[in-house]
Parts: C-alpha cells; sequence; structure tokens
C-alpha cells in the first residue's frame, strides 16, 4: 500500500490555524478500497500526538466538495498505533485516485471539526490483497490437534494450504496470504474435541471486515470474494492479430502476434511487473521483467478478453487487451 501524506495543516473548529497542531501528528498510512467489501473504502491511521481525538470520524470528500465515503464512529479515539477505519461509499463512486480531495476528522459523534487533510488519494492497492487468516479455540484442547486449512480459487485450483497446531497451551494461531481479485472456497477441519469451539476468521491487516465463522455452526467451508475496483474496463474490438493496441495510453504499447503478447514502454522506462488476469478474476500471468520491454508467451492462454496491469515507476496501469 502506498503511504500518503498529509499536505495541509490541521484546523481546529472555531479556533485560529496554528503549526505544530495535533493534527500534524496524525498520519495517514493507506485509504484504499477494501479487498472484501465492494462498498467500502479502508483507512488506516496512527496519532502519534498527545491529543485523544474522542469517539473520531472520517469523511472523503472529492475536490467538488461531495461526500464519497464516511465512518461510523466505531472508536473511543485514535492512538499512536496503525488503526484501521472503515468508510462506507455514499453515492456510486469508482475511481483509482481522488483529485483535490479532502479528509475530514470530526470527533464527538461528528460535532466537531478537527483535521483537514488535502491530498491526490490513491485508492488502488497491489495486485494482491494481503490477509489475515485465523484459528482461536474457547479453551484448551485435551490433546494436540492438526487444523488444515484450505482456499480454493473458482477453479477449484488450492492457492493457499496451511496446517494450524493447537494444544492445551496454544489457543490462537494466524498466517497471512496474499490473493489478486476473484472469487474462492475457504475450508477448514472441525476439532476432533467437543469441549470447546473453534472460531475461524479471513479478514484484512488492518480491519476485522472479512468473514467469521466457527465449528459448532457447521460452516467450516465459506465462499468470499476479493474485489478489484481499480479496472477501467473499456469496450475494444477485437484487434487482428498484428493490430498494435493502444493498451496503456501514453506509458505503454502492447501488441499481440502468433501466440506472444509483446508490451514496451514508450518512455524507455522499466517495466517493473506485469500480471494478467481473466473476466472471472483469476491470475493467469505473473512477470517481473525489468526490462523496457518484454515478449511473453501466451500460447497455452485461450482467446479472449483479459485485463493487463502493468507496474512502471511504481504505478499499476490497468487496461482489457484480447488475445
Amino acid at each position: 500500500m502506498k503511504k500518503i501524506y498529509s499536505l495541509f495543516v490541521a484546523l481546529a473548529l472555531g479556533a485560529t490555524v496554528q503549526a505544530q497542531s495535533p493534527c500534524d501528528s496524525v498520519n495517514i498510512v493507506s485509504i484504499t478500497y477494501d479487498a472484501m467489501h465492494k462498498d467500502s473504502i479502508e483507512l488506516v491511521i496512527n496519532n502519534q500526538s498527545s491529543t485523544f481525538f474522542n469517539y473520531p470520524n472520517f469523511m472523503l470528500l472529492n475536490a467538488a466538495d461531495d461526500t464519497i465515503a464516511y465512518e461510523t464512529v466505531n472508536f473511543f479515539g485514535i492512538g499512536n498505533y496503525d488503526q484501521g477505519h472503515i468508510l462506507k461509499i455514499g453515492p456510486p463512486f469508482s475511481s483509482n485516485t481522488i483529485t483535490g480531495g479532502k479528509l475530514l476528522l470530526k470527533t464527538g459523534f461528528g460535532d466537531s471539526l478537527e483535521c483537514i487533510f488535502n491530498s491526490d488519494f490513491e485508492l488502488c492497492s497491489e495486485a494482491c490483497s494481503e490477509l489475515i487468516v485465523s484459528l482461536q479455540s474457547t479453551g484448551p484442547i485435551d490433546s494436540t490437534e492438526t487444523i488444515n486449512v484450505t482456499v480454493t480459487d473458482s477453479l477449484s485450483n488450492v492457492v493457499y494450504f496451511e496446517s494450524f497446531v493447537l494444544d492445551s497451551l496454544v489457543f490462537f494461531k494466524y498466517d497471512s496470504l496474499c490473493l489478486p481479485p476473484g472469487d474462492y472456497t475457504i475450508e477448514f477441519d472441525q476439532l476432533d474435541s467437543n469441549s470447546t469451539t473453534l472460531f475461524f476468521g479471513l479478514n484484512t491487516f488492518f480491519l476485522s471486515t472479512g468473514i467469521n465463522g466457527n465449528s459448532n455452526a457447521d460452516n467450516t467451508t465459506q465462499h468470499f470474494s476479493i474485489w478489484e475496483r481499480c479496472f477501467h474496463l473499456e469496450i475494444i474490438s477485437p484487434p487482428n492479430a498484428v493490430d498494435e493496441l493502444n493498451a496503456f495510453a501514453a506509458s505503454i504499447s502492447a501488441m499481440v502476434a502468433n501466440q506472444t503478447l509483446l508490451m514496451s514502454s514508450n518512455q524507455n522506462e522499466l517495466l517493473e511487473h506485469i500480471a494478467l488476469y481473466d473476466l472471472s478474476g483469476r491470475l493467469v500471468l505473473d512477470k517481473a521483467p525489468n526490462t523496457s520491454a518484454a515478449t511473453i508467451n501466451v500460447s497455452h492462454l485461450q482467446h479472449g478478453i483479459y485485463i493487463a496491469k502493468a507496474r512502471v515507476n511504481g504505478v499499476w496501469i490497468t487496461q482489457q487487451i484480447w488475445l
């Protein structure tokens, strides 16, 4: 996730703007679309000042001061650790970047405006979203038990597998995984012992916004999706095999010929990373050429429309291509 710096001196409601206000010490770690909920934005912040900011809530505005997303109060204050906040998207909204946007910090359940942060907010995460999978028993387990956790994609391919060992001393285990956009199923073993209940969770790194369940509820298998809000899909007529695609505006050129995808940077910049997804959101190709031009064999892929993502100078550029 990209770090976004506050570009505006904090403003206290009804008071004169002063340097070194408490808002100067509120750091915006990241602000991105929620990977597991298509109607939410995830904000991660921390507060290095002594001000507590009682009952805070955030609002995200565009350049016209229209409210894009807002938070329902869920915290007593803002501490000096990274803290995740969920902003619900109000009107229909989908954009990679909010240009000239404002992030407002209010306190007292929204009664007082404390801070205004002005910046261009990049809402797109990396090619995969980092998640935390966790298992926790409600009490000691009589004997050591191994709980297998499996995540499969929409084609039943295993994309994650881990064995968690719980016993009379270890009640809690967790692990991280990174998944590209798509539809998935998570499944875990039930405990052999009936003396305790096993809870599981799959959540974003800072927020408990994912899926949760327990073995007693017989929901040890659940389906979920990783949302990709950063594709600007355009209708592109299928080109001839040697037609150049203006796939990446002024930055990248792409051409398909003889079952080969040819990609190059128009400014001779490095193609740091190239990822190709099918329309179901499944990652089908992942390369890190680190050259200004790349030749990629795509003969193993079926003909059709794909989503290509290329990273140049740390910026992801997305477009449809036809193979």
